[in-house]
């Protein structure tokens, strides 16, 4: 953050009929976490597909990252789609690049493996 930058953070949850947008803006970084993780956990239990949403003025840090990758997977456990709603700051995507956690970039990523479980249900 730079001198003088007043520090925004956001985490917000927009509720509709058959989905849920988490709205994350400002600096989100361990301090902020824990909101971020308990909006995410309070989405994925109604159940409906969640979407994220990341205002291009966003700053993340590692933790942030870590908290997304664990709501992805868990979605796909559930059965919901997660999906980042807009493309994410470079340096964001460079950070996941570098983490290995590019799998968040793409939303298809983790579905041919919950394919693949839905056969061996069967």
């Amino acid at each position: 953050m730079r001198h003088g930058q007043e520090s925004r953070v956001g985490v917000a949850i927009i509720e509709t009929g058959d989905s849920n947008l988490i709205r994350l803006d400002g600096a989100i970084e361990i301090g902020s976490a824990t909101e971020l993780k308990t909006a995410l956990v309070r989405a994925l239990h109604t159940g409906k597909d969640l979407g994220i949403s990341v205002e291009a003025e966003a700053d993340f840090d590692v933790t942030v990252f870590q908290v997304l990758w664990a709501a992805k997977r868990e979605a796909l456990v559930r059965g919901v789609a997660f999906k980042l709603t807009d493309p994410l700051p470079e340096p964001a995507r460079s950070s996941l690049r570098d983490l290995g956690l590019d799998e968040l970039l793409n939303p298809e990523s983790l579905l041919p493996c919950a394919r693949e479980e839905e056969h061996v249900a069967s």
